[in-house]
């Protein structure tokens, strides 16, 4: 994909975006027992694709996005006090 321009990128992340409100409407409805790990997941993944969306396209294929470990276990910890306390 040497021709993926940033209307292309936005295009993708309009998607994105649109799957994700989806994902959550669906998270909330589950019951509390599983809802805490898919919604980590779900967090995680958002965290990863909102670093993604800061990107130019022309580094998007050039280079590694991750969310740092750090970041990763705050991520959890903010996810179980959500969960406990049904605030998804």
């Amino acid at each position: 994909m040497h021709n993926f321009s940033e209307i292309d990128k936005l295009k993708i992340e309009d998607d994105i975006e649109d799957d994700f409100k989806k994902a959550l409407i669906g998270i909330k409805k589950l019951k509390s027992g599983s809802r805490g790990g898919v919604y980590l997941a779900y967090v995680y993944y958002y965290n990863l694709f909102r670093k993604i969306q800061d990107l130019p396209s022309s580094r998007v294929l050039e280079e590694r996005v991750r969310v740092a470990n750090s970041n990763k276990f705050f991520l959890m910890c903010q996810s179980i006090v959500k969960n406990q306390f049904n605030w998804i």
